[in-house]
C-alpha cells in the first residue's frame, strides 16, 4: 500500500515576510494553508492515508484561532472520507505543545475525529494498519519546556519492546527529532540520536522537526528492502535560511519502503548581491533580499523588484569598503611610509604635505 507523509507546516500567521491581504488574512498563513490542502487533496485523489511528522501549529501559549480553524476545516473534511482501517496519523511536535511537559497540545479537540489518529503528547503511542504495518509514534519528548533525553530513551525503549513482540511485516517509527547524521551533514552539529541505531529495530523511520528533506539509507531487511531514515522536511520554505531547499511531501510504498518526493509550488526565498545577479523570471511572487553598494543601485533594484511582482523584498545598502595598497620596501621607516601614502591616490588632499608629514611623524613617535 501507499501513504503520504508530510511534516512541519507550522500553521500560523507569521509576521516575517508577510502582508495583510485585501480580505484581512495573513499572506503566510494562506501560503501554508494552500500547501497543506494540496497534500490532503492528493491523498484523496490517490485514495491513501496521510501521516504527519508534527508541528502542525506554531503554538506560543495558544494556537492562533484562524490557523486552527483553517486546519480544522481540512481535517473535518478529511475525516468524512478517511479509511477507518488505514486512518490518518498526526504526530505532536514541540511547536504543537502548550505545556512544559507536553501533556497538553493544540490538536486535542481534533483527536476525536473518526479516521484521524492523534496521540497523547507525553507518551509513546502505537497504531496498526491491518496486521502487517505497525507504527510506533514518539512525540517530541519535552520536560520543563525543553528536550528530555531521558524521556526520549524511555519512550524509545518501550517502542522497541512492542515492535519486537509484535514482529510486524513493516515496523515504522514516526518521530519529531534530529538525527546525528543529518545534523552533522546540514548544520555541523550533533542530533538527538543515531539514525543507524534506529534501523536495527525499525524498517522505516519518518522524522519531523528538521525542515530539510533528506534520507539515510540503511541495511537490507529480511524481505530484501532497504531500510531508511527519512527527514520528511517542511512543505514550504518557512524561513530565509531555507532558500534553495526543495519542499513538498513524499509518497511511501510500504511493500518496498521506497518513496517518491513530490514538490509543492509555493513562494520561495532568494538572496542576491548586486542588481546584475538578480534573475527576474524566477522571483515573481517570492521573497527577495538584495545587497547593494549604493542608494542609487538600491533605487534601481526597488523598481526592478516591484515591476516583477515579488511578494516582499528587503534591500540592504552596504557601501564597498576601499583599502589602500602601497608598495613599500621591507623595513621602511615611518617617514617613507607617510611620504608614499601622501603621494598615492589614497593620500590626495589640498592640505600642506610637509605639515601633514610632521604631524604624522609626531603621532607615530
Amino acid at each position: 500500500m501507499k501513504f503520504i507523509a508530510y511534516s512541519d507546516p507550522h500553521n500560523h500567521p507569521h509576521q516575517s515576510y508577510s502582508k495583510i491581504l485585501p480580505d484581512g488574512m495573513n499572506s503566510r498563513l494562506v501560503d501554508i494553508g494552500r500547501a497543506v490542502k494540496t497534500i490532503y487533496d492528493a491523498a484523496e485523489e490517490i485514495g491513501c492515508p496521510v501521516v504527519s511528522g508534527g508541528d502542525t501549529f506554531q503554538v506560543k501559549n495558544s494556537a492562533h484561532v484562524i490557523a486552527f480553524n483553517e486546519f480544522s476545516g481540512i481535517l473535518h473534511r478529511r475525516s468524512k472520507v478517511a479509511n477507518p482501517d488505514q486512518f490518518d496519523i498526526i504526530n505532536i511536535g514541540n511547536h504543537d505543545m502548550a505545556t512544559h511537559d507536553g501533556s497538553r497540545h493544540a490538536l486535542e479537540s481534533l483527536s476525536y475525529l473518526p479516521g484521524i489518529f492523534i496521540p497523547h503528547g507525553a507518551s509513546v503511542s502505537f497504531a496498526h494498519w491491518g496486521e502487517g504495518i505497525m507504527f510506533a509514534i514518539i512525540p517530541y519528548p519535552m520536560e520543563h519546556g525543553r528536550f528530555s533525553e531521558d524521556k526520549f530513551r524511555g519512550m524509545l525503549k518501550r517502542a522497541i519492546e512492542e515492535v519486537e513482540n509484535a514482529k510486524p511485516y513493516t515496523a515504522i517509527l514516526l518521530g519529531h527529532l534530529y538525527t546525528h547524521e543529518l545534523m552533522k551533514k546540514h548544520l555541523d552539529r550533533g542530533g538527538d540520536f543515531s539514525g543507524k541505531e534506529l534501523m536495527k529495530h525499525f524498517d522505516l523511520v519518518l522524522l519531523g522537526h528538521h525542515h530539510v528533506h533528506d534520507v539515510i539509507l540503511g541495511p537490507t531487511d529480511k524481505h530484501g528492502r532497504t531500510k531508511k531514515v527519512v527527514s520528511i522536511g517542511s512543505p514550504i520554505q518557512l524561513r530565509a535560511d531555507e532558500r534553495g531547499d526543495k519542499k513538498g511531501y513524499i509518497i511511501v510504498n510500504t511493500e518496498t519502503l521506497d518513496f517518491e518526493f513530490i514538490p509543492i509550488e509555493s513562494p520561495e526565498f532568494h538572496y542576491f548581491e548586486g542588481e546584475k545577479t538578480i534573475v527576474p523570471e524566477k522571483i515573481t511572487g517570492d521573497f527577495v533580499s538584495v545587497k547593494v553598494k549604493s542608494k542609487a543601485e538600491g533605487t534601481r533594484v526597488k523598481t526592478l523588484l516591484e515591476r516583477h511582482g515579488v511578494a516582499e523584498y528587503r534591500i540592504e545598502v552596504v557601501p564597498e569598503k576601499k583599502t589602500a595598497r602601497i608598495d613599500l620596501t621591507p623595513g621602511a621607516k615611518d617617514e617613507e611610509i607617510i611620504t608614499k601614502y601622501l603621494e598615492s591616490e589614497w593620500g590626495k588632499t589640498d592640505l600642506d604635505h610637509d605639515r601633514l608629514k610632521k604631524i604624522g611623524l609626531a603621532y607615530l613617535s
